[in-house]
């Protein structure tokens, strides 16, 4: 026998292991499962993280506009300031209400939607009454108490509408 010949004769044939659907999966090293789950969990974070990001940036943008608001008390007269807060009152209110179910309504009914936001009757029993006629006086007056007291039933409605939980964006295009 020659070489090649006895080489040949050490070839045995393959034999297969019978295929079953669970074979593939049990043969992947523990590290792949580990990086699938990683994977997941961090695209899950990622979106909770982009939506509580967008919970809180309509927040933030009344939270400064009212700011805005209260430093051009100086500048403004208390009608633009009244009118100022309102459409404010009027964004925040959107944010957490279709619509079309805020859009239309207002007067008395308008204040009592704010204190039903609020939780609490700033709006129909306190100073926030300032909101239904203040911006449309002819000579308007106001004590500079009472814009503050304004500004922190504002802020008060904003902190509301926050914790329940809303999220749009409440930029000054909206009204």
């Amino acid at each position: 026998m020659n070489e090649q010949e006895q080489l040949l004769q050490q070839l045995h044939d393959i034999e297969l292991q019978p295929f079953t659907s669970l074979s593939f999966f049990s043969e992947l090293a523990l590290g792949w499962w580990l990086l699938a789950v990683l994977l997941i969990l961090f695209l899950l974070l990622a979106w909770l993280w982009v939506r509580l990001r967008r919970n809180r940036r309509w927040y933030h943008e009344a939270c400064d506009e009212l700011e805005q608001i209260r430093a051009a008390v100086i500048n403004d007269s208390t009608a633009i300031t009244v009118s100022r807060c309102s459409a404010l009152a009027r964004r925040v209110a959107l944010v957490a209400n279709e619509r079309e179910a805020i859009a239309s309504v207002a007067g008395e009914p308008w204040l009592q939607e704010l204190d039903r936001l609020c939780g609490k009757p700033l709006f129909t029993q306190g100073i926030g009454r300032m909101l239904l006629d203040m911006p449309y006086r002819k000579e308007p007056g106001a004590a500079s108490g009472d814009l503050d007291d304004l500004f922190d039933s504002l802020k008060s409605l904003i902190e509301s509408v926050r914790r329940q939980g809303r999220s749009v964006q409440i930029g000054a295009g909206r009204a």
